[in-house]
């Protein structure tokens, strides 16, 4: 999974202190993984969490000024696209 972006494409950076027994634990994770780099490997590894954790958000909040906007979506939903509905009616691997 090398979601990384080429060298001349990165501008962030972070800085982070680790425990000794952090980073030994970090460079054995990086080494088993095969990783390039150990920021590669901090990378994907944030990537990922950063993904889970946005996919585990139960509450949104939203501007007063969009709920009514927000209620009316709620209220006439938009028709599923032909594509969308061909997608859904095949078996899922879980039902093959």
């Amino acid at each position: 999974m090398n979601t990384a972006a080429p060298e001349e494409q990165l501008t962030g950076r972070f800085s982070i202190r680790v425990t000794p027994d952090d980073e030994r634990l970090i460079r054995k994770g990086a080494n088993s993984a095969q990783a390039r780099n150990i920021s590669d490997y901090l990378i994907q590894s944030a990537l990922i969490q950063a993904k889970i954790a946005l996919a585990d958000r139960t509450v949104f909040t939203l501007h007063p000024d969009a709920v009514a906007a927000f209620y009316d979506a709620l209220d006439h939903p938009a028709e599923p696209a032909p594509a969308l509905r061909k997608l859904f009616a095949k078996k899922t691997i879980f039902e093959a």
